[in-house]
């Protein structure tokens, strides 16, 4: 579903926007309006997907954040972007902000299990008294938000001084591995299936699949589009090539899940044509009885007219 944001065309004008270079304004233009994108501007995307939906490289994404520090704040390490600003931009224009939004930014803070960018929002947006049953610990004062892979200058490495503890990265690397560990069963059985090879490791491929868990998709929503699909397509020499993730995992994805499993298909489709049939003869008795109904009265019409010469 298409969300409407509200971004200032002003921002063009403005003196520190007109000075980025384009791969930073390409990405600060994606961070307030992707498809990913939550109430508060403070949701999970990693790298990978970023790269793939702008077409900058990993390099680009990572200079862009440290030229956006201040507005735009990435933890590489739970794959959590913030967007500092565009509550402010979004709602805040009025004295008034609706209960609603106040309960939808609310739950979206909740939602993030309590990662420290909760507490820096809470402390930014103090004035719209945000109800958060938690509380908000020092780990809210960290400094060191974007830790660099290179682990180059104070703060920025993934040692000690990286501000995770080792719990936070532990629980990271697991949720990756979960992760990787579904993508590869959703991609072995679409191998399985098709007879291809495709690798549960391609980057493409696996965001593909994040993108789609990120709508809220499950491991069984992929077997049943791959099913379905493979019911369909793999005898039919057109559509063979179609079955592959950048397809089966796309834009498309909603529709083929809520397409029939091929037993159901078939049924519905003999039972269409059956119709189709009935349909067909219908018609055609309906005109056979028009034609004699014309016939009939045509007949009248002359045999009256006999009578009336033979008077």
């Amino acid at each position: 579903m298409a969300i409407i944001i509200d971004f200032q065309s002003s921002t063009w004008t403005d003196s520190w926007f007109r000075k980025l270079s384009l791969p930073v304004k390409t990405f600060f233009l994606y961070s307030w309006t992707n498809q990913h994108k939550n109430l508060i501007a403070m949701y999970n995307i990693d790298f990978e997907i970023i790269a793939f939906e702008t077409g900058l490289k990993i390099n680009q994404i990572e200079d862009a954040i440290k030229i956006l520090e201040g507005k735009v704040f990435y933890d590489r390490e739970k794959e959590i972007i913030w967007v500092k600003n565009h509550v402010r931009h979004q709602f805040m224009r009025t004295a008034n902000i609706s209960p609603k939004i106040i309960e939808g930014i609310s739950k979206c803070l909740i939602s993030l299990n309590k990662h420290f960018f909760v507490g820096l929002f809470l402390k930014e947006y103090q004035e719209l008294k945000i109800p958060y049953p938690y509380p908000i610990d020092t780990v809210s004062d960290r400094v060191s938000i974007y830790p660099s892979s290179e682990g180059e200058g104070e703060g920025e490495g993934k040692g000690e001084s990286d501000g995770f503890s080792l719990k936070e990265k532990e629980d990271c690397k697991e949720e990756k591995e979960n992760f990787l560990l579904i993508a590869k069963k959703i991609i072995d059985h679409l191998n399985q299936k098709t007879g291809k090879n495709f690798s549960p490791t391609n980057k493409k491929t696996v965001a593909f699949i994040k993108a789609r868990f990120n709508e809220g998709r499950t491991p069984d929503d992929f077997i049943h589009v791959i099913d379905v699909k493979c019911a369909k397509w793999l005898s039919d020499p057109k559509m063979i090539d179609f079955l592959r993730p950048e397809t089966l995992f796309g834009n498309k994805f909603e529709n083929y899940l809520n397409e029939l499993p091929a037993e159901k298909y078939s049924w519905t489709k003999e039972l269409a044509e059956r119709h189709s049939g009935i349909k067909e003869w219908l018609e055609i008795k309906t005109r056979q009885m028009e034609e004699k109904k014309k016939n009939d009265a045509s007949g009248l019409i002359e045999f009256r007219g006999n009578n009336d010469d033979v008077g």
